[in-house]
């Protein structure tokens, strides 16, 4: 998933929103999501550690947010895709569109 937007939410309240659903989930303890120096960085720590960082950018009264960089542990690589779908569910479910 290389962007994605959200059309009525600053990224501070989507942030809060995608760390309570992936709470619900029982994720919290392997994923983590915060928003830093206008960036999203979606971390997953298992059996290593992958990072994601999306720039973000102002669109009407929401945000797109673009990968910038990411780094997949080795080990993660082989779920990389499913990881990415389950992924973007948990965006979907808190009002994010992949683009």
């Amino acid at each position: 998933m290389h962007s994605f937007e959200v059309l009525d939410s600053t990224p501070e309240a989507f942030v809060r929103a995608v760390n309570l659903t992936l709470a619900s989930r029982g994720l919290e303890g392997h994923v983590s999501v915060r928003y830093v120096d206008g960036e999203i960085v979606a971390r997953i720590s298992w059996l290593g550690t992958s990072e994601l960082r999306y720039r973000t950018r102002s669109v009407g009264s929401g945000f797109s947010a673009q990968l910038e960089r990411q780094r997949v542990a080795a080990l993660h690589s082989a779920f990389q895709g499913r990881f990415e779908d389950r992924f973007e569910d948990v965006l979907a479910e808190v009002g994010a569109r992949l683009i």
